[in-house]
Formats: C-alpha cells, sequence, structure tokens
C-alpha cells in the first residue's frame, strides 16, 4: 500500500509539472522562491518552523478547485516569507560582529555506530543558544542563490529534541564543507533581541555602572580596614612573646637578648616562611639598631635631655656618689641640676638594643644609673644595656661605692633632674623649705622609670667583703667616735649647734667615712637608729647623713640635690636631728687661728666656733661664746625666715635689681639683710654655708643700693664696700659676673614700712624758688656710710655715684642752693633746710655741666671750729687751696657723706614729657585724700578730663631713678609712698623709697611685693598714697 501511494506521486510529479504539489522540495517546503528583495522580522523567521508538506496528496489524486486556491495561497505566502527573510540576510551581511561570531561558531557533529551513513547531528541543546534558522541563516549569508535554495533543502529541528538528523542524501553536500564550518558548537543567541543596538547600549550601561559599584565598594572596604586593628602587627607582637620555635622566630621584645631568627634546614616544610621571617626581622633589628632618632630615642631626648661626659670632658670619678656629685654639678637648659640618667633614658628600647648616642667603643663600660643606690648599666660592646645586678646575682659593684674602677667607668650620662622636691615655703618655685623640715628631711629620690619597691638598705641584701669592711671600720675608729643622743646632754637641731657641742666636747663633728666606713646603704657606724635621724658631717656646711633606714648613710645633698635649710634653723626638725656623733682629730691638724681666717671652709668653720668681731673693724678680737652664737643665728633665723637659692632652684639673675624683683615673687620676700647672712659679724660663717666659686661668691643684700656681701671662703661675710671704694658696676649691668653671683637668700620683711610711713615726722618746710629748681632737674640725693661711701678719693667719689645708680656727682648748687645762707632767719644752709653736719665734714662736689670732677672740689658741709659761717665754704675759700685728701684718699673720717644727682642728659627726657602729657602733681591740698585705684581715675576726669599718668612719665628715667619733677616735697624722706598709674586693674609705683633704699623707687608694686595690693581697691593705708599725677592726653 505504501509503495502504491509512492508511486503515484511520483506519476502525478511528472504529470503535472507545474501544479503546486510538483514544486515541493524534499523538506515539504516549496521551491518557488521569489528573489524580489522583501523585509522580514525576526517573527516571521520564526514562522519558518514546521512541516509545510500536504499529507492529503496520498488519499486524493484529484485536484479540485479548493485545492488549487489552497496551494496558491501556501505559495504566496512562502513566496513573501523567503522575501522577507531574503531582506534579512542582506541587512544583516554588513554585520561585521556578527559574521566574526559566526565565524567562530562550531556545529557538533554526531558520530558513532548508531549514526546513519550520510547523517549529520545538529547541536540544539540550550547551553549553545543557537537554532538550525540561524546556522542556516549565517551560512547563507554570504552565498549564492542556488546555495541559499539548497540551503532549505534541510529540514527543520524539531522543537521536542536535543538533536536533528538530516539526510544529505539526493546530491545534498554537508553544510560544514560547503560553507567551510567548524564542527564545534554554534554559540552565536539564537534571540535577535540581544543582537539589536538598544540592547548593546543597556549591557554598556550596565557594564559601566557595575565598574563603578565595584570602585565605590573597593574604596568604601580599604577605607574601613584604615580603622580596624592591625592583626598582623598584633600577630607579630604575640609571635615575638613566644620563643623561637622550629619554623622561625620573632623579633626580640624589650628587656630580651638580642638574637637572630633560627632558619630551618631543606627538610623543613616551613623553610621559605623561615627564610621570609629572618629576612624581615634583620631589616627590622638593623633600622632599629641604626636609626636611634626613632620615637623612643625622641621621647627620651625631650623628657631627660641627656647630655654624655667622658674623661675627655671633666668626667673623672669611678663610683656612685662621685656620678652623683658630678651631675649636680651639671646644669641643664634650665639652670637646673642634673642627675645621672635613669635606665630608660640609657636604653630606651631595653635589654641588647642600643644605648642612647649609641654604643661606646669600649667594652665594659659602666655608666650610673639613678634607679637605685649603686646601680650601673653596660654601654659598651657586650652584654649592651644589661644592668649589673641583672649579670651579677642581684648584687652590685663594691668599686661602685670605693671606686678605683677607672677603666670601665669612663662614660656617664646626665640628665634633667625629676626629683620631687619640698617647694611649700616657697609657694613652689623651688626654693628649700624651713617651715616643715621633716618632710624635707625625708624627701627621696623620684623613680624616674618604672615604680619600684622602696629603697632597702644595701647592707641587708650584699654579699659583704667583711674582710675590707673590718679594715673600714678599724680606720674610723682611729677617729675615737662618740655618739651622743637626747639622753647624753645633746639638745640642738641646727648644723651650728652640733658644731659648738662638739667643740664644748673637744672634738669636732665626724667626718661621712666615720659615720659610714663602708659608703652608702651600708651599716653605719655604731648601727642604724630605729627612727628617722639625719646627722651633721664635718666634710661641708651644713652636710647631713642619714643615719635609718631606708636609705641608710645617704647624704642628705645627695638625694634631694641641695642642703636642708632647717639645718642653718633649727626649725620643725627636732625628731630628726636626736643623735649625733664627735670625734678626735685624726690628723692632729692644728685649729685655725685669726691669722690664717681666710684659708679653707674647713679653717673658717672652725674659727667660725671662737670668734666674733663688733661690726666695725674686722679683725677685732672674739668675745662671744658658743651660746651667744647659737642664739644669734636661731633669732635672725626666727625673725627673718630666710631660703636660699642658686642656680638649681631659679635663681638666675645677676644684677641687684633682678634681686629684688626674684625676692618678691618668693612670698613677698627681700634679698636678706647683711645680718641675716652673717650674724656673726665679717669672717664670721655665713647663715647659708660657705659657697665657694672659683672668682667668690657674692650676694645681694637689701641694707645698700647695690649692696653685696662675701659669702665664699675668702673674706667671708666681707661687704663689697667694706672691700672697694664704690659698689660693683657689674651690679648694675650684670655683666661679666654669672659665676659670682650665683648664690641668693631671701627674708621675710623685717621693715614695717606701712607703719614707718604712717609715724614718719614729715617736714612742713616750703623749697624756694632755687631749692624747687635743683629739685625738679638734679633731684639730688644724699649717701652716706651705710650707703658704701668710704670717703677716699675725689675720683672714687665720682665711681660711687655712677655704681650706685647710674648717677653723677652733685654740683656744690645741689649742696648749697641759697649760697650757704638760709633764706629765711633760722633756717639750715643745706638743701631743703637740712642742717649741717656735726663738726668738720667734706664732700664732693662736680663742675656738673662741663662733666668734670670739679678740679677736685670738696665743700664744708659741716663746720670749722663750730663756726656756722664756714659752712657752704668751698676748702679753697677756706685755705685757698684744692684738699690734698681728694687725690691721696686720706682723712676719711672728715668725708662720711656725698650727693649724687641725675646726669645732665636724662633732664631733656623729662622736658618731653612735660611737654606733650601736660603732667600735674596733686596731693591732699588738692582734694586727693588717698582713695583706690578707682577713685584716682574719677579724681583725674575731674580735671578737665585729664586721666591717671602712665608709668613713662611718672618714671622716665626707669627703675631705681627718681620720679619726674614738679612735686613741692622730698618723696625720698616719706619713705614708701605709691602712686597710681593708667590703664586697667590695679597697678601702682613706688615713688619714695621702699626700706630706705633708692633702689626701689620707681618699681611697681608687683615688682616689690610680688602681686598686686589689696590696699589699691580700698581707702586702706592712706597714708601710703599721698600723691597722685594726672596728664592730659
Amino acid at each position: 500500500m505504501t509503495d502504491n501511494n509512492n508511486n503515484n506521486n511520483n506519476d502525478d510529479e511528472e504529470s503535472h509539472p507545474t501544479s503546486p504539489s510538483s514544486r515541493r522540495t524534499p523538506n515539504g517546503t516549496s521551491d518557488l522562491l521569489s528573489c524580489a528583495p522583501a523585509s522580514a522580522s525576526n517573527d516571521n523567521l520564526f514562522e519558518l518552523e514546521g512541516d509545510y508538506s500536504d499529507g492529503e496528496d496520498d488519499d486524493d489524486d484529484d485536484i479540485d478547485d479548493a485545492g488549487i486556491q489552497d496551494d496558491m495561497i501556501m505559495a504566496n505566502r512562502t513566496s513573501q516569507l523567503m522575501n522577507s527573510f531574503r531582506d534579512y540576510i542582506t541587512e544583516i551581511q554588513g554585520d561585521a560582529s556578527l559574521k566574526s561570531a559566526t565565524t567562530n561558531s562550531s556545529v557538533a557533529v554526531a558520530a558513532g555506530n548508531d549514526a546513519d551513513e550520510g547523517t549529520v547531528t545538529f547541536d540544539t541543546s540550550p547551553e549553545t543558544s543557537t537554532t538550525n534558522h540561524a546556522l542556516e541563516a549565517v551560512a547563507v549569508a554570504g552565498a549564492s542563490e542556488e546555495d541559499l535554495m539548497r540551503g532549505w533543502s534541510y529540514r527543520d529541528d524539531p522543537t521536542s529534541s536535543s538533536s536533528t538528523t538530516l539526510n544529505v542524501n539526493s546530491g545534498y553536500g554537508d553544510i560544514h564543507d560547503d560553507y567551510i564550518l567548524s564542527r564545534s558548537k554554534y554559540k552565536s543567541t539564537s534571540y535577535p533581541i540581544y543582537r539589536s543596538k538598544k540592547m548593546k547600549r543597556c549591557f554598556l550601561a550596565v557594564v559601566v555602572a557595575g565598574a563603578l559599584i565595584g570602585t565605590i565598594f573597593g574604596v568604601s572596604k580599604r577605607e574601613k580596614e584604615k580603622s580596624l586593628p592591625d592583626w598582623e602587627a598584633e600577630l607579630a607582637e604575640v609571635q615575638a612573646e613566644e620563643k623561637a620555635k622550629g619554623n622561625g622566630s620573632s623579633l626580640p621584645q624589650v628587656g630580651e637578648p638580642l638574637q637572630k631568627p633560627v632558619v630551618e634546614t631543606a627538610s623543613s616544610p616551613t623553610t621559605s616562611t623561615s627564610k621570609a621571617t629572618e629576612n624581615k626581622a634583620e631589616e627590622i633589628i638593623d633600622f632599629t639598631l641604626h636609626h636611634p632618632d626613632t620615637l623612643p630615642y625622641k621621647e627620651v631626648g625631650e623628657k631627660y635631655n641627656p647630655v654624655w661626659y667622658d674623661r675627655s670632658s671633666s668626667w673623672q670619678g669611678s663610683n656612685y656618689q662621685q656620678a652623683m656629685v658630678f651631675c649636680a654639678m651639671k646644669k641643664d637648659a634650665q639652670g637646673q641640676m642634673m642627675v645621672p640618667c635613669p635606665y630608660e633614658a640609657y636604653c630606651p628600647e631595653g635589654i641588647s638594643n642600643m644605648p642612647y648616642g649609641g654604643v661606646k667603643q669600649e667594652i665594659g663600660t659602666w655608666a650610673a644609673v639613678s634607679d637605685e643606690v649603686n646601680e650601673w648599666v653596660q654601654v659598651g660592646s657586650e652584654n649592651t644595656c644589661r644592668l649589673y645586678s641583672s649579670l651579677n646575682n642581684q648584687d652590685r659593684p663594691d668599686w661602685g661605692l670605693s671606686g678605683g674602677n677607672e677603666a670601665l667607668t669612663g662614660h656617664i650620662m646626665c640628665c634633667h633632674s625629676t626629683y620631687v622636691e619640698d617647694n611649700a615655703a616657697s609657694g613652689g618655685d623651688g626654693g628649700v623649705s624651713m617651715s616643715d623640715a621633716t618632710v624635707a628631711a625625708t624627701t627621696t629620690v623620684a623613680t624616674t622609670t618604672t615604680a619600684t619597691a622602696t629603697t632597702k638598705p644595701y647592707f641587708e641584701e650584699e654579699h659583704v667583703d667583711f674582710e675590707a669592711a673590718a679594715e673600714e671600720y678599724v680606720a674610723a675608729e682611729a677617729y675615737s667616735p662618740v655618739w651622743y643622743s637626747r639622753d647624753d646632754g645633746w639638745t640642738g637641731q641646727s648644723y651650728l649647734a652640733a658644731t659648738m657641742f662638739c667643740s664644748e666636747k673637744g672634738k669636732k663633728l665626724c667626718p661621712y667615712e666615720v659615720y659610714c666606713p663602708t659608703g652608702s646603704n651600708h651599716l653605719p657606724y655604731g648601727g642604724v637608729r630605729e627612727e628617722t635621724t639625719w646627722s651633721p658631717v664635718i666634710d661641708s656646711q651644713n652636710s647631713w647623713v642619714q643615719v635609718s633606714s631606708p636609705n641608710t648613710c645617704e647624704l642628705f645633698i645627695i638625694m634631694n640635690l641641695q642642703a636642708p635649710h632647717w639645718g642653718l634653723t633649727g626649725e620643725g626638725n627636732e625628731e630628726i636631728t636626736r643623735h649625733v656623733m664627735c670625734c678626735e682629730d685624726a690628723t692632729a691638724q692644728p685649729v685655725a687661728t685669726s691669722s690664717d681666717a681666710g684659708g679653707s671652709s674647713s679653717n673658717t668653720e672652725t674659727q667660725a666656733t671662737v670668734m666674733t668681731v663688733d661690726g666695725t673693724n674686722p679683725n677685732a678680737p672674739a668675745t662671744a661664746s658658743s651660746e651667744q652664737m647659737a642664739a644669734a643665728f636661731a633669732d635672725i633665723s626666727q625673725k627673718l625666715k630666710p631660703i636660699a637659692f642658686d642656680r638649681s632652684q631659679g635663681w638666675s639673675g645677676q644684677t641687684y635689681l633682678d634681686a629684688i624683683t626674684f625676692c618678691a615673687k618668693k612670698g613677698s620676700k627681700i634679698p636678706c639683710p647683711y645680718e641675716a647672712h652673717c650674724p656673726m659679724g665679717p669672717y664670721g660663717p655665713p647663715m647659708e654655708g660657705v659657697k665657694d666659686e672659683q672668682n667668690g661668691s657674692w650676694a645681694p643684700i637689701i641694707d645698700s643700693p647695690n649692696g653685696w656681701v662675701q659669702i665664699s671662703s675668702t673674706d667671708t661675710c666681707m661687704k663689697y664696700n667694706n672691700l672697694n671704694p664704690y659698689p660693683p658696676e657689674w651690679g648694675l649691668l650684670g655683666q661679666d659676673n654669672e659665676d659670682i653671683t650665683r648664690h641668693i637668700v631671701c627674708c621675710d620683711d623685717y621693715h614695717n614700712e606701712d607703719t614707718d610711713a604712717n609715724q614718719l615726722e614729715l617736714s612742713t618746710y616750703e623749697p624756694n624758688k632755687a631749692e624747687q629748681t635743683i629739685l625738679d632737674t638734679l633731684h639730688p640725693i644724699w649717701f652716706g656710710r651705710k650707703d658704701g661711701y668710704r670717703g677716699t678719693t675725689h675720683a672714687d667719689a665720682e665711681m660711687f655715684c655712677n655704681n650706685i645708680g647710674n648717677l653723677r656727682l652733685c654740683p656744690i648748687e645741689a649742696y648749697c642752693p641759697n649760697g650757704g645762707e638760709g633764706t629765711n632767719e633760722g633756717e639750715n644752709p643745706l638743701f631743703l633746710n637740712k642742717p649741717a653736719f656735726e663738726g668738720e665734714r667734706w664732700a664732693p662736689y662736680s663742675d656738673y655741666q662741663n662733666g668734670s670732677d670739679g678740679g677736685n672740689g670738696y665743700v664744708m658741709v659741716g663746720t670749722t671750729n663750730n663756726n656756722p659761717m664756714s659752712t657752704c665754704l668751698t676748702h679753697e675759700q677756706l685755705y685757698g687751696e684744692k684738699p690734698q685728701f681728694g687725690i691721696d684718699g686720706s682723712s676719711q673720717e672728715l668725708k662720711t657723706d656725698i650727693a649724687c644727682c641725675i646726669k645732665p642728659e636724662k633732664m631733656a627726657e623729662e622736658e618731653v614729657f612735660t611737654k606733650d602729657m601736660n603732667p600735674i602733681w596733686l596731693d591732699e591740698s588738692h582734694g586727693w585724700k588717698g582713695g583706690s585705684h578707682d577713685d584716682a581715675q574719677k579724681f583725674c576726669e575731674t580735671l578737665s578730663r585729664k586721666k591717671l599718668c602712665p608709668y613713662a612719665v611718672y618714671c622716665p628715667h626707669g627703675q631705681g631713678q627718681p620720679v619726674l619733677g614738679g612735686h613741692p616735697t622730698d618723696f625720698d624722706e616719706e619713705g614708701a609712698q605709691y602712686a597710681p598709674i593708667h590703664g586697667d586693674g590695679n597697678h601702682w609705683v613706688q615713688i619714695g623709697m621702699k626700706y630706705d633704699n633708692m633702689a626701689t623707687r620707681c618699681m611697681t608694686v608687683e615688682e616689690l611685693e610680688g602681686h598686686t595690693p589689696e590696699w589699691g581697691m580700698t581707702s586702706d593705708f592712706a597714708y601710703m598714697k599721698k600723691h597722685i599725677m594726672c596728664c592730659q592726653f
């Protein structure tokens, strides 16, 4: 049946060549393809899928009209579809990207025993994203029309199978051979929408947006990572704390020996890691060792300001005590004492790392550290930065106490002191405490590194060489030392009292080597005292050693960098000074006498216990007993409360005015008077102890302008003016005198200037015209013996005026403005109604305007033979010639007084202020009642809207100089007088003389007292505020 049907079909094809059925292709599609161009959509392309053969031809051989009509419709549809396809092919022919894509596509060929011969299988699985229609279209794109027709002889792929088998018999060749296509999978998309330009742009936009988002995310992630912990660094720290294992080791921590990483053998599975670790570790070690300017070293430099010293730079010591003293003598940038550096300053990075400043070339070099007594650190190339005790079972070196190890102690580093000091008495300004002696006495060195336990007596833990110690104690016994306590008659509390006590016993104070035969932190002679005890030693003035625990056998000056002030005053220290030891003189040296009083400090100390002077003759014999001396020191201490300062305690001044302002800031104190420094007079012991400097040591005294006293071992307690005819010029200028002005003692103000001013009987005398002119222009001021005028030569008189306050010797008119006679009956002849001096008195005068010395001119300021008419006559007028005593300096007893005036060139300065500011002096007669600063401002405003004058108008010549003229009274005669000055606040200036010292003139209250006055805000103490000056500006 099947064969018959097939034959009938063939016959029909031959007998009806023009019928639609005869024009079918083996695929069942028509061969009547139109070549006319047409446009085909992608949807039309998909409509080609399926089998278009007419199955009814087998059942009905007759061609009726309906069948022909259907065939024609089908043919037309097919023609339209093919035309559309042709246009589509034409359109995509120029798409280079598509051609490239199709060229690289592949077709899978089915092979195997189960495949029929001549059959090709196309893979249409979803993974390939392709269809046979797209493959045929691409293949036909570059072929001829005939090829295109042949291409349509291939059957469409059924949608239900992943592959389609095509029969290529009957002359249809393999498509791969015809179009030179690869037999791999064809991967071009089967959906045309993906080939549109809009889709491409969308795809590109998505790609760009994704890249942008990825970039932003990456940056954000990195920013977050910056704030996250550095896990690698923390891991490195953990590794550094662990011991090296088989796969290498980490860098040593501070305090661990420096060791290179362990590198395993080639068989180790971590060899490469170990090598990397080693390289990194060596790299870090090398950087640390060769870059000492890294952070820890910089921090040490900023905190301690360390300075290295060696044998070439004055360090010659070899024991711990010498190291302490050496650094204490050095000064840091602030002028403070230095100390041996602590361990952390020597070795910022710890054990086995580079010391500050580098490793010293000498092997085995030890340097003293301040952390513990007699502790040393190795700064040489072996055991670098290891403490001596850590290498010697916590023992410390004997040579650290006894010395004798010069070869190994050639370097020392001194640091800025961070020691705790008791500053309560001086308001925290670095002075020596004098009231709370117990606290000061037990002050110890503050730990400058890590916290440690309180220092224990070293003799409890050191392995003492008892044979050597025995020898030291035998040497101490040669002094026949004897201990005394309160039960044995010792009741003193000061260094001087101890000296006198031992002297009464026919002995002297014991030296340190007797108190502590084997050195610091060892057992003292006679054993340790139970309570805190300080005992005086003879080695230096006011030196004390602790003979109790802790800090046994430590000197006070080493622990506190200063001697205790209670050692001078004997105040507040009874509980800590209950034991003293007196010794025989083992060297049998003779006791010093007055003939060698100018020798060493020890001689001076001995001499001080057996002699005093009467205050007028420096070489007068001694008359005071030891009890009287002790009483004198105690009286001064109680009355004036002296506090000593030096460069290490903040005193940096070099001039007399510096001294006044410095002491004012220490609790409104003043430079101590002579009696506070030297209660026993010239050549007696200074209250603060002898201060030896290479060229002497001068301390300022309040007694006279530019006054100084010698406190060194040479000419001890002698005033400068007792040794020289005029004050020192360096006291005004501060030049070339730093080394001799390093010490100052400040005292409470023993003058009650307020009471003095209130009780002062003021003269009612009104100057005449001549006197007013002298007062306003020359500003003369009298000086005498108390001010240091010695009455030597006329040239010395000129220098005296210059050096006491930058003044000039007055002309004769300043002594006698009225020509030697009073203007009215009963008035006195000298300036401002001053009476003549008793007896014969000569005063030098100068040719003021010409700047000469007046040709050795002297004027009588007393009387000759009680003749009042002789007053104000010159030596030439009386005797016809200039005096010889003005040349040779003789007859000093006749020259006790002198008048000094302002220099002529300074008068022009006053004229400028007088012209521009129109100042006017006012007092009670003008309505000024001595009120507050606000009252003063309002008072001036009532006078044609004037204002308080500024400081420059009050004092055109500066500190220590006379105020502006124009006032009818002599302010110098009124004592302390203050006037309000222009400006906001409560500011006043001294226009008189405080302490009867002209150096205080034109100094503000802040400079004299250290603070603004409370009375400046009230009407209190009006008697000190009698004068005011108002200006127009």
